[in-house]
C-alpha cells in the first residue's frame, strides 16, 4: 500500500471587487489561528487561486515583496494605546479599521513568524484600498466611457501600481519566484493564442526539469493585468479578459489544474495528486437579494415579460443580468466543489450591503471611504454570525478550522516502534547479539480441593409448609366428616312405608349406625 500523499490546502479569492471585504476577514482567521494554536494560517496555505481582484491579491501575498514591506511595517509602526484585547470567540475587535490604534496592536511580539504573517495580511488590506482607489475613472474616464469606443481607464496607473507593491525598487519579479503556487483565471479571446480559458500556474517549478515553460517566465504584473482587464472599464491585454467571463470563481479551475499538472509525464519530480489531498477555503462575496423589492415581486410571476431596461439600465439595480450570471456562476461552481471534496471544502461568500455590482461602481466612481465601510460592516457582521450570504459563518469557520483544516498542518508525532532484529539474521561482530528472553516461569502447582461439606438439612419452604398444612386440614376434614355420618346415621328413623335408613362407610361406620338403630326406641 502506497503511503498517503502530503496534504494541499488552497485558498481561493473571487473576483468582485471582494478583496476589501475577505482580507478583513482572513485577517480574524489569522487572529484566531495564532491565539488558540501558535501558528500561523497565512503560512500553512500551499496554494493561492484567484480571479481578477482575487489574482492580484493572491499575486501580492506570494511574492517576496510582501514579505519586506511587513518587515519594514514592523518596524517603523506606532505603539499600540494597549486598550484593545480580544474579543468574544477570538474576534479582535475594529482590527482592520484605519482610525483604531489596535491596528497597531502585535499579538505576539514574540514569536517573529506570527507577527510577520500578521503585518503582511495587515499590508495586504492597504493594499487592497489602494489598488481600489487607483481604479477610480473620474471625469476623464466618463467621457472616455461615454464615448463608447474607449475602455474608461487607460493601463498605466493600475499597472504602476502593481509595479510598487510586487517589485519595490526592484526588477520585475516572475511567477517562476513567487513563494507559492498560483493558479489565475483569465479567458484568451484570440490573437496569438488559441480562443479559450485559460489558468496560468507555476506548479511546473517544482519539476524536476521545468524547461523552457513560458508560465514560469511571465511577469507577475503581466498575469494581474491579464486576469482583471474587465471588458469597457480596462484595456485588453495581449488578447486577454477578466477571468470573470469564464470563472468568477475559480475553485474549480485550481483542483483541475493541480490535478492535471501533477499527472504530466513531461513533469518529472512533480507529486502525483488526488482528491483526498486537497483540502480548500473558498472566500468571496454576494448579494442579499438580487436585484430591488419590485424586482422579488416580477420573480414570482409565472412569466414576466422584463426587457433590456430592467436586466441592464435599472437605476436602483444596474446591471442586473451580469450580477445574476457571476452569482449563479460562483454557486454552481461552490457546489461542484462540495461534492468533489466533501467535508474538506468551506464556502465563505458574505452579502455584501449593496452587492457585488454596488460594490463594482463604488470603485469605479472613486467611492473609497463608502466601500472601505460596506467591507468592514460585512466583515464585523460576519463575525458576529450573520448568515446572510450563501457561504458559512464564522463560528461555521470556526468549525471546519479547527476539525479539517488545522489538524493537516498540525501532524500528530508517529508512535515510537523498537527496531526488530529477523531471526535468521545473525549478530555481527560489532553489534552485540540481542539478549536471550528469560525462561518462563513454572506454574504454581494446584491447591487440592478442600473436601466438601455435608450440606445442612434444608429448612422447609414456604410452599412445602403450606403443603403440608393442606394435607393436615384435608385430614381433618375427613374425620369431621366420618362423626357427622355417624350422627346422621344414629338420628335416622324409620318410618312405616319409608326407608330412612343411609349407607354408611366403612367397616366401623356402619357398625356405629346399626347400633344408633337399636338405641334410638330406647331414648325416645
Amino acid at each position: 500500500m502506497s503511503a498517503p500523499h502530503r496534504p494541499y490546502r488552497i485558498l481561493s479569492m473571487d473576483g468582485g471587487p471582494g478583496s476589501p471585504t475577505y482580507t478583513r476577514q482572513l485577517l480574524d482567521i489569522e487572529y484566531y489561528v495564532q491565539t488558540k494554536y501558535k501558528r500561523s494560517f497565512l503560512n500553512s496555505i500551499d496554494m493561492f487561486a484567484g480571479t481578477s481582484d482575487g489574482g492580484w491579491m493572491s499575486l501580492y501575498l506570494s511574492t517576496p515583496q510582501n514579505v519586506i514591506d511587513a518587515k519594514r511595517w514592523l518596524a517603523t509602526k506606532p505603539s499600540c494605546d494597549g486598550k484593545c484585547g480580544p474579543g468574544p470567540d477570538f474576534t479582535p475587535p475594529h482590527l482592520y479599521e484605519e482610525s483604531s490604534t489596535c491596528r497597531n496592536c502585535i499579538w505576539h511580539p514574540d514569536d517573529p513568524e506570527l507577527a510577520l504573517a500578521q503585518a503582511r495580511l495587515t499590508l495586504a488590506i492597504e493594499f487592497s484600498g489602494k489598488a481600489g482607489a487607483s481604479l477610480a475613472i473620474g471625469f476623464g474616464g466618463i467621457l472616455r466611457l461615454a464615448s463608447g469606443l474607449f475602455s474608461a481607464l487607460p493601463a498605466g496607473r493600475f499597472e504602476k501600481l502593481l509595479g510598487q507593491w510586487y517589485n519595490g525598487d526592484g526588477s520585475d519579479v516572475n511567477l517562476g519566484q513567487l513563494t507559492n503556487d498560483v493558479a489565475l483565471v483569465t479567458l484568451c479571446m484570440g490573437g496569438e493564442e488559441k480562443f479559450g480559458a485559460r489558468t496560468y500556474t507555476n506548479l511546473a517549478r517544482h519539476a524536476t526539469d521545468p524547461g523552457d515553460d513560458p508560465t514560469l517566465s511571465m511577469s507577475a504584473i503581466e498575469a494581474a493585468m491579464r486576469t482583471s482587464a474587465f471588458p469597457v472599464f480596462l484595456p485588453m491585454r495581449s488578447g486577454h479578459i477578466d477571468g470573470s467571463a469564464y470563472a468568477n470563481n475559480p475553485a474549480m479551475c485550481a483542483i483541475a489544474e493541480l490535478l492535471a499538472e501533477s499527472r504530466d509525464d513531461r513533469r518529472e519530480g512533480l507529486e502525483e495528486r488526488c482528491l483526498d489531498d486537497i483540502v480548500m477555503l473558498s472566500m468571496g462575496v454576494s448579494d442579499r437579494q438580487l436585484g430591488t423589492a419590485f424586482d422579488s415581486l416580477l420573480y414570482r410571476l409565472r412569466s414576466a415579460p422584463i426587457g433590456w431596461i430592467p436586466w441592464l439600465l435599472e437605476p436602483f439595480s444596474p446591471l442586473l443580468l451580469m450580477d445574476a450570471m457571476i452569482v449563479g456562476a460562483d454557486s454552481g461552481v461552490a457546489f461542484q466543489c462540495k461534492q468533489l471534496l466533501r467535508d474538506r471544502f468551506l464556502r465563505v461568500a458574505t452579502a455584501v450591503p449593496t452587492g457585488m455590482i454596488g460594490e463594482f461602481l463604488d470603485v469605479m466612481f472613486g467611492f473609497k471611504r463608502a466601500a472601505d465601510s460596506k467591507a468592514t460592516d460585512a466583515a464585523i457582521a460576519w463575525e458576529h454570525g450573520s448568515t446572510e450570504g450563501e457561504g458559512a459563518s464564522w463560528p461555521d469557520t470556526r468549525e471546519f478550522l479547527d476539525n479539517v483544516w488545522m489538524p493537516t498542518v498540525i501532524k500528530p508525532a508517529p508512535a515510537h516502534q523498537p527496531p526488530v532484529v529477523a531471526a535468521s539474521e545473525p549478530a555481527s561482530e560489532t553489534q552485540p547479539a540481542p539478549a536471550k528472553a528469560a525462561p518462563p516461569r513454572k506454574a504454581a502447582p494446584k491447591r487440592k480441593p478442600a473436601p466438601e461439606r455435608k450440606a445442612a438439612p434444608k429448612r422447609k419452604t414456604a410452599a412445602k409448609r403450606k403443603t403440608t398444612a393442606s394435607r393436615k386440614a384435608s385430614t381433618s376434614k375427613t374425620a369431621a366428616g366420618k362423626t357427622a355420618a355417624t350422627k346422621t346415621a344414629t338420628t335416622t328413623k324409620r318410618s312405616p312405608g319409608k326407608s330412612t335408613t343411609r349407607k354408611a362407610t366403612g367397616r366401623k361406620a356402619s357398625t356405629r349406625a346399626t347400633k344408633g338403630t337399636k338405641e334410638a326406641p330406647e331414648a325416645g
